[in-house]
């Protein structure tokens, strides 16, 4: 997924059994999440912070054990 260099802001949707647990989580300090974990169906809202510096970034966003790629 592509965020501008201003940053920007999402929700992903887990739709999950009501006993199935998840986790989200960044591997980057620049995408923050308003969940970390759940169970059941969910929505986590994340931020890309705005990108300061000349050099490309890239980072994921693990959600439910899936990755979404940022750049």
């Amino acid at each position: 997924m592509f965020v501008e260099a201003t940053g920007g802001s999402g929700t992903i949707d887990v739709n999950a059994k009501l006993d199935c647990s998840w986790t989200a989580s960044s591997t980057a300090d620049w995408i923050t999440t308003t969940l970390t974990n759940s169970t059941g169906s969910g929505r986590v809202s994340y931020t890309v912070a705005a990108h300061t510096g000349s050099a490309p970034r890239s980072a994921s966003l693990i959600v439910a054990g899936h990755v979404v790629f940022i750049t």
